[in-house]
């Protein structure tokens, strides 16, 4: 039970981080760029012909633009079930996995920030990893159009086949894309912005200034809705085989996704919120500033403990697959112990949940 304590250890530690912008220019050598980050990203979605960027830099499946049959595309299709499962449930988890990474990478496409040639080359290595994802992807895809403009029955088992190996390749697509967001969220919170979590707690009432705050919220609120994804699916969807259930008709019905996904979908929502960076300043002069100063110090004491354990649960996320643990009589100590991180984990993400609503509704409110 090593592991268990060092992980209870961790997240009882809370890690200050001192610093202020940093966009000093880096050393030349051979790793990669950050200047070409914008282009490859760009490139990696744009040179299918089906995929695009809007202006949020979110993947857009242009389905209206994949014609079968005469005039028909396939968006008439995907309105019905099962192939609707792909606009009303594993794009948009797609997207929300994506949600750090399409956010800021345009922002830290610039050689001016001091990266470390390790980091840089980590973020290319989870380019090139979703890069494939997305490509296996796509190409399963068009295999689900290719069998569609063979007929009028879209419901035989070849489509149905196509259409679980396109479902399956989206469980290893999220990873890749997980993975590429919390590669540039390093990036972006210890060379863009060194000082992303202060401490609150060691400052008064009086010196605590809620601008700082509101200036990297939206930032940690999109790292949230990663984060929630990631949990939801190693919690709902992996080891599940939804790609296979989603498909299989009873009483010619087939059945919808799971109920769960609300859930999830109601938790980013209640969190993505748009609002103006101004609204710092109105804090600190209004009557709710004591009440945004310790929904800071909770926000500070959460992050740096989901912080501590991330690595761990992404290490446990890789050994075991939790569905499949928590109903196992026979699971080890070890997979019993990676299984209690996730968990844990879990329960923070929550809390960071709740706590951001709690900051965002006293922002936000009477204003």
């Amino acid at each position: 039970m090593r592991i268990k304590k060092f992980c209870l250890s961790l997240i009882l530690c809370l890690i200050l981080v001192p610093g202020l912008f940093v966009f000093t220019a880096c050393g030349d050598d051979n790793s990669y760029s950050l200047s070409n980050l914008y282009t490859d990203y760009m490139t990696i979605v744009t040179k299918h012909e089906y995929l695009s960027l809007n202006s949020n830099h979110e993947i857009v499946f242009d389905y209206d633009d994949i014609q079968i049959q005469g005039n028909q595309n396939v968006s008439y299709i995907f309105l019905n079930k099962p192939y609707s499962n792909l606009t009303n449930f594993y794009n948009p988890l797609l997207n929300n996995s994506l949600k750090f990474f399409s956010s800021y990478f345009e922002v830290c496409s610039s050689n001016n920030l001091n990266v470390s040639a390790g980091d840089r080359d980590a973020l290319k290595v989870a380019l090139d990893e979703f890069d494939s994802a997305l490509t296996n992807m796509y190409n399963r895809t068009i295999n689900v159009v290719d069998i569609l403009r063979t007929g009028e029955d879209y419901y035989t088992d070849v489509h149905m086949t196509r259409l679980t190996n396109l479902f399956e390749s989206y469980e290893n697509l999220y990873t890749t894309a997980f993975n590429l967001s919390y590669t540039l969220s390093n990036i972006y919170f210890n060379y863009a912005i060194t000082d992303a979590n202060p401490n609150y707690s060691t400052q008064t009432l009086s010196e605590f200034d809620a601008s700082r705050v509101v200036v990297n919220l939206r930032s940690r609120i999109c790292e949230q809705i990663v984060n929630l994804s990631q949990v939801y699916i190693v919690n709902n969807v992996n080891g599940m085989r939804l790609y296979s259930s989603l498909v299989a008709r009873e009483n010619e019905e087939f059945p919808d996704f799971p109920s769960s996904f609300n859930d999830y979908i109601a938790d980013v929502e209640l969190i993505d919120l748009t609002f103006n960076s101004t609204l710092g300043s109105y804090i600190n002069t209004s009557d709710r500033k004591e009440d945004f100063y310790h929904a800071s110090i909770e926000l500070y004491n959460i992050q740096e403990c989901i912080n501590n354990i991330k690595d761990e649960y992404n290490l446990a996320c890789n050994e075991i697959v939790y569905t499949q643990i928590i109903s196992d009589d026979n699971a080890s100590d070890y997979q019993l112990t990676c299984a209690k991180i996730i968990e844990d984990y879990t329960a923070l993400t929550t809390q960071n949940t709740i706590a951001l609503n709690n900051a965002l509704t006293i922002l936000t409110e009477n204003i």
